[in-house]
């Protein structure tokens, strides 16, 4: 279980992009579709946002591209 501050499964992250654009996703297990706000822990954005909190910058690479985000807000885990 990841603690409340820290991305992890069943945790919603907003997170802001390179463009400026700001998502809201939830991180599930193996669900992913990010137009309605959910990605895969095992997605490259899922497996660079865990263990992560508010305030961090991280990069990953997807799609041949390296992308760089800001860590805005991470709210706890939703309950079992």
């Amino acid at each position: 279980m990841a603690s409340p501050d820290r991305i992890g499964l069943n945790t919603t992250a907003t997170i802001r992009f390179q463009d400026g654009t700001i998502k809201t996703f939830q991180i599930s297990l193996n669900n992913t579709a990010p137009e309605r706000g959910v990605i895969s822990f095992g997605s490259p954005l899922g497996q660079a946002l865990s263990g992560r909190g508010a305030g961090e910058r991280i990069s990953y690479h997807a799609a041949g591209q390296s992308h760089t985000v800001d860590i805005i807000s991470v709210i706890g885990q939703s309950p079992p």
